[in-house]
């Protein structure tokens, strides 16, 4: 099962990556895009410190939203596969999952060089658990957008929406909208995402280890993601009968 996600996964990157004249760039090139915004908003003086802030939380946000369309088109770009092989449904899900590992681990030297070359800070061991935090985070975003890729096929109108769900967590998550109270502020405060922005912004900007934080986070987000695994698995069928 992990051979042939690793195999699923070998084939996926040749196909995208090897026959790209930019190649590895176009995994780098739009995070750089909104550091570059940032940047350039840094020119103000006293908001330096605040347009780091917000390019980093960018960075962690496009990480959210490229797993979240991964997650959200699985159900369309693996049916035929499984329809021709339904054993093979475990394999698509960890080829998911290592393809959106390989892609935050691309954002995290972003990060570091944002906060090593435009701030007076240091590289910081604790920074390090990034590495870690990042690619649990992605699970999350992968489980939403496996509900929505089953949503889909129920509903068309619901494949509509989920081109907005990426505007919805930018503005649900305290990035560059942080309300002080009202309905926004309250989804802000039960959102996920916005604890796990709290916590690498912990790790990155004040050098702290909020623990109980990181394992209710961790856990958390496999369970989730465990569960959602297996609605795939027990969906997937329903799916492909349903598209025969």
């Amino acid at each position: 099962m992990i051979g042939t996600g690793w195999n699923l996964f070998k084939n996926h990157w040749q196909a995208t990556v090897g026959s790209s004249r930019l190649g590895l760039l176009w995994k780098i090139l739009p995070s750089l895009f909104w550091c570059a915004i940032f940047l350039y908003i840094r020119r103000g003086g006293d908001s330096g410190n605040a347009a780091i802030g917000l390019a980093v939380g960018m960075v962690i946000y496009q990480t959210i939203t490229d797993s979240f369309r991964s997650g959200s088109s699985f159900f369309q770009k693996n049916l035929s596969l499984f329809i021709q092989n339904p054993k093979i449904i475990d394999a698509t899900v960890i080829h998911i999952i290592i393809d959106s590992v390989v892609n935050c681990l691309f954002k995290i030297p972003i990060i570091y060089g944002l906060l090593i070359l435009f701030t007076d800070m240091s590289f910081q061991i604790i920074w390090l658990l990034l590495i870690v935090a990042l690619p649990f985070m992605i699970l999350l975003s992968l489980s939403l957008g496996f509900v929505f890729s089953f949503a889909s096929y129920l509903n068309r109108d619901i494949a509509q929406v989920s081109y907005l769900v990426p505007l919805l967590i930018l503005v649900f998550t305290p990035i560059i909208f942080v309300p002080e109270n009202g309905i926004a502020a309250l989804v802000q405060q039960i959102n996920p995402f916005s604890h796990w922005l709290h916590l690498m912004k912990a790790f990155l900007l004040k050098s702290m280890f909020p623990k109980k934080d990181f394992i209710l986070l961790l856990f958390g987000s496999i369970f989730i993601f465990i569960m959602t695994w297996k609605f795939v698995c027990y969906t997937m069928p329903y799916v492909a009968e349903e598209a025969k």
